[in-house]
């Protein structure tokens, strides 16, 4: 090998360290990719559900220990008002939350993908695929 390719070799295997390093240490770019996100607080959502089309908003307060979330949300089950559990996980920047919507068994999941200062993604029931209690859509979860 020229010694002109290993210098080559030499910058190119300086600037992935260079990359790496930056994402581990520099707080704004492992923000850009999840790492290190906090999703504590207090939140507002808005869901659509592709089964009615039917619009919900409440308010969502989660607490976060490490990748663990917890929380309450209002629960948009107008037949149930009040505050309903949520608990999930958080990882690489991606939500998931889960909540008991008392139905028969029937739980709503939420994946999410932390897009700056909104979360935005998917729900759906699990539980009962058919009946009065299948239900999905979108969710989008901000400040």
């Amino acid at each position: 090998m020229k010694t002109a390719d290993k210098i080559g070799v030499a910058a190119l295997l300086i600037g992935v360290a260079s990359a790496i390093a930056a994402i581990l240490v520099v707080p704004e770019v492992r923000t850009w990719f999840g790492l290190d996100a906090n999703v504590g607080g207090a939140w507002q959502y808005a869901m659509h559900s592709n089964e009615t089309s039917n619009e919900y908003r409440g308010a969502l307060d989660l607490t976060q220990n490490r990748d663990v979330i917890s929380g309450m949300m209002d629960n948009p089950d107008p037949q149930l008002p009040g505050k309903a559990p949520v608990e999930g996980t958080l990882t690489e920047g991606t939500l998931k939350l889960q909540r008991p919507t008392n139905q028969h068994g029937v739980t709503q999941e939420y994946r999410l993908l932390l897009k700056g200062t909104k979360m935005i993604g998917t729900f759906q029931n699990v539980g009962m695929t058919d009946g009065p209690y299948k239900d999905s859509g979108t969710i989008e979860i901000h400040r």
